[in-house]
């Protein structure tokens, strides 16, 4: 069962993708650190917003969006869906300051 709704999901998930994104120079290949890498969220939260993902992926194209960019980033694709890898990752950002304003 899932404790969480979006916006509080987003409140604490927004914040780690963004950290996530900042950190990408020491990236080393196959060793991405992940957005869920970067929640600074008790132990309890985290499992709050594991479920909340397991229980929307598919759902939210935005959370799809992130795990297909740091999939493609660890496995060092160019692009996503034939999307170059700098403008999906543009398009991230977008949609992080469109959340961030919500």
């Amino acid at each position: 069962m899932v404790n969480m709704n979006k916006l509080e999901f987003y409140k604490n998930y927004i914040p780690a993708v963004i950290k996530a994104l900042l950190n990408e120079g020491n990236w080393v290949q196959f060793n991405i650190k992940s957005p869920e890498y970067f929640l600074n969220v008790s132990v309890e939260k985290r499992k709050e917003i594991d479920a909340y993902i397991d229980l929307v992926a598919g759902q939210d194209e935005f959370l799809d969006n992130v795990a297909y960019y740091f999939d493609a980033k660890s496995h060092g694709f160019n692009e996503i869906d034939g999307v170059e890898i700098k403008v999906f990752k543009k398009n991230l950002e977008d949609d992080i300051l469109m959340y961030k304003e919500k």
